[in-house]
Parts: C-alpha cells; sequence; structure tokens
C-alpha cells in the first residue's frame, strides 16, 4: 500500500493486490484526540464508507499502553469477504496493523512486513547478478 497526503487530514491511498489489482482510496482523519483516539474512515458514498477506530489506554502496566483497533467494512461479512479475496483479510490487517505500530513506538522502525505491499515499509534490494567481465 502507498499513501500519499491530499489535504490536511486527507490520504490517497493506493493498495496493490493479487494479481494486478490496484485499490485507490481517499481517507480521512474524522477524529483525533492525544493518546486517546484516532478515527479515520474512507470519503466513499455513506453506505459504503470503511470505517477504523484506535483506541489507546493505560496498561496494566506503569510504563504500558493498550492498543485496540476496530476495522468497520461496508456489507458486513460480504465486505470482509470481498477484501480477504483481494488479499487483506480484516483480521489479519488489524492484527499486522498493531504489531506494526508497536514496533513503530517501540523502535522508530517497522519490520514486520507481512500484509503490507513489498516497499511499503523500507527501500526494496535488488541485487545484481551480473557477472564482472
Amino acid at each position: 500500500m502507498a499513501s500519499e497526503q491530499v489535504g490536511p487530514a486527507t490520504f490517497r491511498w493506493t493498495i496493490r493486490g493479487p494479481l494486478g489489482v490496484t485499490l485507490n482510496s481517499t481517507v480521512r482523519l474524522t477524529e483525533e484526540r492525544t493518546n486517546q483516539l484516532l478515527r479515520y474512515e474512507t470519503t466513499t458514498g455513506p453506505g459504503m464508507r470503511t470505517r477504523w477506530t484506535v483506541r489507546f489506554s493505560p496498561g496494566s502496566q506503569p510504563d504500558r499502553t493498550e492498543v485496540h483497533e476496530v476495522l468497520a467494512t461496508p456489507f458486513g461479512r460480504l465486505g470482509r469477504t470481498a477484501l480477504t479475496l483481494v488479499g487483506k483479510p480484516p483480521a489479519a490487517e488489524v492484527a499486522a496493523n498493531l504489531r506494526r505500530l508497536k514496533q513503530l513506538l517501540e523502535t522508530g522502525e517497522v519490520t514486520d512486513t507481512e500484509h503490507a505491499v513489498a516497499g511499503k515499509f523500507g527501500r526494496r534490494v535488488v541485487e545484481d547478478h551480473r557477472h564482472p567481465d
């Protein structure tokens, strides 16, 4: 997935799925409470929006934070099935998003690229297999 900021709280996402399928979506941050909550949604028609809610709360230990993500897709089970068919199963996406967020917050970089498009979180290394003359 690639992301480009197109407005103050609006981003253009490009998702590449299997068989060369490319999906474009515009996502808007709808609510932000520092250290508590992020909400964002696609900008498609009202019945077609995908919504995410990410909540942050104090963990069981003083230096811990619990993070919970909820993904709501249009068309319920049918929408989740469609996402699964394009290689983006919602449950796996949520788990992968949370792992990447944790890595980013703890280390400043993302190393878990499961369920991510190649090149999204780092440079892709291309080896040159030509032999010198």
